[in-house]
C-alpha cells in the first residue's frame, strides 16, 4: 500500500493490510500498521515553539526526540489536555450553581414563595451538560452515572417545598431543605469534587509512532485505542461532498461488517496530517 499526497492520483487504499484503529475527539481514525513502531502510554509532551499549531511538541523515544501530532486541534478542537481543564472548570462552576440554587430556593420558602428556582434536572445548566456529556472511559461513565439520583432528588424538593407552602406547611419545607442539605446535597458536592480528580486520572491520552517513508519518525496524539483489524470495505476515492465539507486530511474510509462499531473509519492521509498548511478541519458527523 502507498499513502501519498492528493497530488499523487496513483495513491492506493485496499482492504488487504491491517489498520490501528484509534480515537481523537469522537471521531475513529485509522492507520496502517506497517507504519506502526510503538504506542506510548501518557507521553510526557515539551513544548516547542514556532511549530504548526497542532504539532503539540516533542516526546522522547528510546533517546530520541520525535514530534507529536495532534489530530484534535488539526479538526480544530481542543487538545485532550485543554478538554480536560475546561471539564474541570465547568464542574467547579456547576457545583456552585447548585449551592446557589439552594440558598435562592431558602430565601422562597422563607419568604412564603413563589418558587421560581428550576425544578427540571434536565434544564439546569449541569443537566444540560450531564445530558451530553460522552466520556470514552468505561471506568468514568460508571462513575458519572451516580449523579443522577441526587441531582433529581435535589431539583425535586422544589416541586415538595411549594406543594407544602400551598398546604400552608412551611416549617415542612423547611425540613426539607434542612435535610436535604444533610444528605443529597452533601453527596452531589462530594461528587463534583471528586469528579474533577477522576477525569484528570481517567483521560490520559497515547502517542502512536510512525515511520512514514521519506519522512523523519513522528507521533500522533490519540485519546484511545480501539483494535487492529482489517476492512470489509475501503471506500477511495471520497466522495466530493465529503473532502469539501469533512476533513481537509482524510482521503479513504474504512468499514467494518458486523462490527460493534458501526461509524466510520477514516483512514489518514499521513502527509497531510503532518502538512502545516492546511486550515482546522470541522469534524465529522
Amino acid at each position: 500500500m502507498t499513502i501519498a499526497t492528493r497530488a499523487d492520483s496513483q495513491a492506493i487504499y485496499t482492504q488487504d493490510i491491517e489498520y490501528l484503529v484509534f480515537q481523537a475527539g469522537n471521531q475513529l481514525f485509522a492507520v496502517p500498521y506497517l507504519y506502526l513502531v510503538s504506542i506510548l502510554d501518557s507521553p510526557a509532551i515539551t513544548p516547542v515553539p514556532n511549530m504548526a499549531p497542532h504539532v503539540r511538541g516533542i516526546i522522547d523515544f528510546h533517546g530520541t526526540t520525535v514530534p507529536l501530532y495532534d489530530l484534535r486541534i488539526k479538526m480544530g478542537l481542543p487538545s485532550l489536555p485543554e478538554e480536560t481543564k475546561e471539564i474541570v472548570a465547568t464542574l467547579t462552576i456547576r457545583k456552585q450553581d447548585h449551592l446557589n440554587w439552594l440558598d435562592k430556593l431558602k430565601r422562597e420558602v422563607a419568604q412564603g414563595g413563589p418558587i421560581t428556582v428550576e425544578t427540571d434536572p434536565h434544564c439546569c445548566a449541569f443537566g444540560r451538560w450531564y445530558d451530553s456529556y460522552q466520556p470514552d472511559s468505561f471506568a468514568l461513565q460508571s462513575y458519572m452515572t451516580q449523579f443522577d439520583a441526587p441531582h433529581r432528588k435535589i431539583h425535586r424538593i422544589a416541586l415538595e417545598a411549594q406543594q407544602y407552602l400551598k398546604n400552608h406547611e412551611p416549617a415542612s419545607a423547611h425540613d426539607l431543605i434542612a435535610k436535604t442539605e444533610a444528605t443529597e446535597l452533601r453527596r452531589l458536592l462530594r461528587l463534583f469534587d471528586e469528579a474533577a480528580d477522576k477525569i484528570k486520572t481517567l483521560s490520559f491520552e497515547y502517542a502512536i509512532v510512525i515511520d512514514l517513508p521519506g519522512r523523519d519518525r513522528f507521533a500522533l496524539g490519540a485519546d484511545g485505542l480501539k483494535h487492529f483489524d482489517r476492512f470489509a470495505e475501503v471506500i477511495y476515492p471520497l466522495p466530493h461532498v465529503f473532502t469539501q465539507e469533512r476533513l481537509n486530511f482524510v482521503d479513504a474510509i474504512g468499514r467494518q461488517q458486523g462490527s460493534e462499531e458501526n461509524r466510520e473509519v477514516l483512514i489518514l492521509n499521513l502527509p497531510l496530517v503532518l502538512s502545516p498548511d492546511l486550515p482546522p478541519a470541522r469534524t465529522a458527523a
